[in-house]
């Protein structure tokens, strides 16, 4: 009986150790795997969504899977092409890589308007303006700007800007990020002031004359703010140049600059709060608002761009921004404190970007990544609600003008998040899931409803995006107007794809016709001088449009002659004429045109049409008959550059 025991304990001792080694041999969860230093499980995992664009002369640019612009990565198109046999979307943005890299819209331009950042003689610097002039614009910008964007305390801006204008003010040699915050005042104040008038012309906001030299001003020290001692005004004055850049087609600059506050601001701890250091109170309040305004910023771009943030999460030792009490536009109505809610959708917004879309998160099971797009779908709804109701996402704006364009971006931020958050999902749709996971085991787990919902909330939240147009139609064009219309543009995409994937949608034409609404409003702007450079995002998303116009109808035709066969087949012969009537209505709406068609009213000058060359601008002179229902062609701008 003993012996019995012993060789029982034997046996399950060597079990026990069985179960160890097999235990030890299971691959720990990713999270321990990079904390080991193991990364091997996210290494060489395909990342079909990302793209990475690069011309005949070696300049690139990578745009990750979360970018609303992904259906132009590799697996993108060739679902357009599978859905659609036409490849005249690939070839012509084959053919937009071929021109010189400063012709993409995000490339450089600062040769081309007054940007400068190298040091300027003092013969090319624009003078400070009068004290009384000075003070318009300070007020302008505190007022329409600063009261949204908290990126100066007014109290500590006096004493400095009095000094500037007494017997003994600083110089750009004694306080450099003075010199350089105090031009970026005087330019976005002038810049609101300026896009005040009805009359005003550009709707790029640095194409006009006064904000654009102090702005250069600004830039022309940036090395020395670079790389000079930093302190707290450094970071305000790159900040301040971040957000006067965002309103331009160039977001390779805000993404890098955005770096490199990033740095400085750690180098001067910010993302700490330092209120036992001798710092006073209003201090602390304006190095927490700055620290916030950048993390917004990093958050924002990391998403759009699909590409890793500088701020990490894991090292934010400061509170958030504080609720600002209400307060009133001289208009009567509030200014709502969208900056607040803005510093909390951005870190929803990295939240969403590192456990869906960084090499981690990408490791994970499908099931594992369900999970996060539900739990971070119901954070942002609660957010969303938690905003007044006349300023909340999916809901009529209604507030002052001078906070309008802030209450749009922070819609649009809002449907890039719940677009980014949803877009993940096995069941948004095929181009955008892996091949092969939709057949997910066990579904009577614990998931969101919301999870199985993803195509349409997608497409519902493109809807909203589009929707925003209509508060700058007619005599209203955006002061900035790529922020104003770089969420639309993502919205027509996920409308685009849709009208490929469910052609039979009953939306599918009234989607197509906010897509063509998108292009023309692009596209006024553009005929009528407004803005310059953007050609080639015009170009693609025109040959968009005609691609789901062409598909609708070819689907259409095919159905009426299904349908039309069917009823030869089945129907007697007194169903006839009800089927045809049947088939009559399935016609284009008659309330549906091709962009051109909805730029009517547009007097195309062809003086005002410009396109960017590699060292120069080229009109299209009078060999060049540009009417509205023509549009311009890749070989168009070729053949001036050519000239």
């Amino acid at each position: 009986m003993i012996k019995r025991q012993d060789n029982l304990s034997s046996i399950e001792n060597r079990i026990r150790q069985m179960e160890s080694v097999i235990a030890s041999k299971i691959e720990r969860p990713a999270e321990e795997n990079i904390a080991s230093g193991d990364i091997s499980k996210q290494v060489g995992i395909s990342d079909n969504l990302s793209m990475v664009m690069v011309n005949d002369k070696g300049a690139s640019q990578f745009f990750g899977s979360s970018s609303g612009f992904s259906i132009f990565s590799p697996r993108g198109l060739q679902w357009i092409y599978k859905k659609t046999h036409s490849k005249d979307l690939e070839d012509l943005i084959t053919e937009v890589r071929r021109l010189d890299p400063e012709t993409w819209d995000q490339g450089s331009w600062s040769k081309y308007l007054n940007v400068a950042w190298y040091p300027l003689p003092e013969s090319m610097r624009q003078p400070f303006p009068t004290r009384e002039v000075a003070l318009a614009y300070v007020e302008e910008y505190f007022l329409s700007f600063n009261s949204i964007f908290p990126l100066f305390n007014r109290e500590t801006f006096n004493p400095r800007f009095e000094s500037q204008y007494s017997q003994n003010p600083p110089t750009i040699d004694t306080d450099v990020s003075w010199y350089a915050c105090f031009n970026m005042v005087l330019a976005l104040g002038s810049a609101i002031i300026s896009t005040s008038y009805p009359t005003r012309q550009y709707c790029d906001i640095l194409e006009s004359e006064v904000p654009s030299k102090y702005f250069a001003n600004a830039t022309s020290v940036f090395i020395d703010l670079q790389f000079g001692c930093p302190n707290l005004m450094t970071v305000q004055a790159v900040l301040a140049i971040i957000f006067m850049l965002q309103g331009t087609p160039n977001h390779v600059a805000p993404y890098t600059l955005a770096s490199i506050a990033a740095r400085l601001s750690h180098t001067i701890g910010l993302h700490r709060w330092l209120d036992d250091y001798g710092i006073t109170k209003d201090q602390a309040e304006e190095r927490r608002n700055v620290f916030w305004m950048l993390y917004i910023v990093d958050k924002e771009m990391s998403l759009q761009s699909g590409r890793p943030p500088i701020i990490h999460d894991q090292d934010i030792g400061v509170a958030l921004p504080k609720e600002i009490p209400n307060r009133l536009f001289p208009s009567g109505l509030p200014i709502y404190n969208t900056f607040h809610v803005s510093a909390k959708l951005a870190m929803i917004e990295g939240r969403v970007y590192s456990e869906l879309y960084s090499a981690r998160a990408r490791s994970k099971s499908v099931l594992q990544r369900l999970v996060a797009i539900g739990k971070l779908d119901d954070e942002l709804q609660k957010l969303r609600d938690a905003v007044p109701i006349k300023i909340r996402p999916e809901h009529k704006i209604v507030c002052d003008e001078r906070q309008l364009l802030p209450v749009i971006m922070l819609h649009h931020s809002f449907y890039n998040c719940l677009t980014a958050i949803h877009r993940v999902s096995i069941f948004h749709g095929p181009w955008t899931s892996d091949p092969g996971s939709q057949n997910l085991p066990n579904h009577n787990i614990n998931l969101s409803p919301r999870v199985y919902e993803s195509e349409a909330i997608c497409v519902e939240a493109a809807r909203h995006a589009i929707a925003t147009l209509e508060y700058f139609e007619g005599e209203r064009p955006p002061p900035m107007i790529w922020l104003a219309i770089s969420q639309p543009l993502c919205g027509a995409l996920a409308l685009f794809a849709n009208i490929l994937q469910h052609p039979e949608d009953p939306n599918a034409y009234t989607d197509l016709n906010l897509v063509s609404r998108v292009v023309a409003t692009l596209g006024s702007l553009f005929a009528s001088g407004r803005i310059y450079m953007g050609t080639s995002t015009l170009w693609i998303f025109q040959e968009l449009y005609y691609i789901a116009e062409k598909f609708l109808a070819k689907e259409m035709q095919s159905r009426a002659a299904k349908a039309e066969q069917q009823q030869h087949q089945d129907a007697p012969p007194s169903q006839v004429q009800g089927i045809a009537q049947s088939i009559e209505s399935l016609s284009l709406p008659s309330d549906l045109g091709p962009p051109s068609q909805l730029l009517q009213d547009v007097n195309f000058n062809d003086d005002m049409l410009m396109f960017m060359g590699s060292n120069t601008m080229y009109g299209l002179g009078e060999q060049y008959e540009t009417s509205e229902s023509e549009w311009l062609d890749p070989k168009d701008v070729n053949q001036c550059l050519l000239r």
